[in-house]
Parts: C-alpha cells; structure tokens; sequence
C-alpha cells in the first residue's frame, strides 16, 4: 500500500474539515476522519490510485453540500443572523452555494497533483476555469431567481452549461485539432448566444429565438468544420458527434425557453 498517498490524502481531508462550523466538528470530525482513513485504504487496495480519485470526487461533491447546509443551520440558530452582514448572506445562499462549489470543484485538481503526475496545472489555470465556473453558476442564479417558471429554469442551465462546457473545451484541449484557428469560430456561436439574450433582454420568448439562432450558428461551424478540416482531431465522427452535443443542448434550451413563454401567456390570458 502506498502510504504516502494515503498520508496525504488524510492530512488534505483534515484541511477540509476545518471549514465545517466548530460545534460541528467537535461532535463529528474523529468519526468522519475514521471514516474517510478507511474509505482510503479500500479505495487504493480495490483500484490503487484511480480508486482515490474516484473517492475524493463523491468526497467533494458530499462536502459541497453538507458545508452549506451545517453553515446555514448554524447561523440559523446564532443571534448575528439579527445583523444586516448575515441577513444579506442568507438571502444569497445560492451566491454562496456558488462560491462554496467552485472552491471545492478547484479542490479536485488540486487534489490531483498531489496524488498523479497527470494534473499538471498552473496558477492561471485555477483561476481561469475558478471564474469561468463561478461566472456560469453565478449568471444562472442572476437570471433564473428573476423567473419562477421551472422551464425557464432549466433552460437557462442547460444554455450555462453548453456556454461552459464550449468555452472550457475550447480552452483545454479544443474542438477542431491543436492550435486550429477554426476553433475561433465557436467564439461567434458564444457571442451569438450573449448577444441574443441581452438584445432579448432574457424574456421567454426572445429567449427561444436566441438559442434557436445559437444552433444555427454552431450547426454552420460543424459544417465547416466537416468541409475544410476533415482530417483535423478529432476525425469527422468525432466532430460531428462532439457538434452534435452541443447542438443539442441549444436546441433543447430554446425549446424549454418556448415552453416557458407558453406558460406565460397562459398565465396573462
């Protein structure tokens, strides 16, 4: 057994349970670092160092959310929650659900490097995909507080999402080869689903015309993609299945959005 491995993967959850709150810890923190100590141990004898990693991933989304939870049932029950500074803090939790998930999200490569050669991020790296998930999580719950209608919703998740997952790939690896200047045409489809809600003003019904005009845009980089570069990474199945993804999840977008604006004018008949 690599101990060392072990070893550090304890003294990193020890790090982590010093942001629960201290009643909090008194009464569970020797238990859930048992816990945890011999989650590791199976974890590395059942898959070595893969099982780790595994097992920090359900680590951290759990602690995601049991984190905010034990902090609002403790300030719930603290006489500051009278006070202006916890009063403004409790009624964007969602903000604060953001933050907390991106910083624990950002605990996963950094977990990784301490444990594989195979993460191999800088400091620029961590900031720029921290704001690129802080900025997603944070513009969904802008615009889907505004809204009560569960498609809206949805519908703005789903477009987050694809505006993420786009910009992210983009970034990382790339969606048209290494170093393509093809790949700054996907900058046009993120400009054209920006553009299109702002001029929409992030109504149900501009909405759906504007994801709807966001899968156009995508659908013409694919074929362009198919028809000048089709040899490039990752092969033309690879390109249209990756496209195809991503225009799937524009098309689905515009059509919860056109079921919002359905629900409206129901509601203003």
């Amino acid at each position: 057994m690599n101990k060392t491995l072990i070893h550090q993967s304890e003294h990193i959850y020890d790090f982590l349970l010093k942001f629960y709150p201290e009643n909090y810890r008194v009464e569970f923190e020797e238990e859930m670092k048992y816990v945890f100590s011999e989650s590791l141990k199976d974890a590395y004898s059942e898959h070595g160092g893969q099982g780790i990693i595994s097992l920090w991933l359900r680590t951290m989304i759990d602690a995601c959310q049991s984190l905010i939870i034990q902090h609002i049932e403790n300030q719930k029950g603290s006489n500051f929650m009278k006070t202006k500074n916890i009063d403004f803090l409790m009624q964007n939790k969602a903000i604060l659900w953001v933050a907390l998930g991106t910083g624990l999200l950002l605990m996963i490569p950094f977990i990784g490097m301490q444990v594989s050669d195979e993460w191999n991020w800088g400091f620029f790296d961590f900031i720029f995909i921290g704001g690129l998930i802080f900025g997603t999580g944070l513009t969904f719950v802008l615009i889907a507080r505004q809204m009560n209608n569960l498609f809206y919703r949805i519908a703005v998740g789903l477009a987050g999402l694809a505006g993420f997952l786009l910009l992210w790939i983009n970034a990382a690896v790339e969606v048209i080869g290494d170093d393509n200047p093809a790949n700054l045409m996907y900058l046009g489809v993120l400009a054209t689903a920006f553009f299109g809600a702002i001029i929409a003003r992030f109504k149900a019904a501009g909405m759906t015309r504007s994801m709807f005009a966001t899968a156009f845009a995508h659908t013409l980089v694919a074929v362009i993609a198919l028809i000048f570069y089709p040899t490039a990474s990752p092969g033309p199945f690879g390109i249209l299945l990756l496209n195809g993804f991503f225009i799937m999840l524009w098309v689905g977008s515009a059509l919860l959005f056109r079921n919002a604006s359905a629900d409206n004018s129901k509601m203003n008949v």
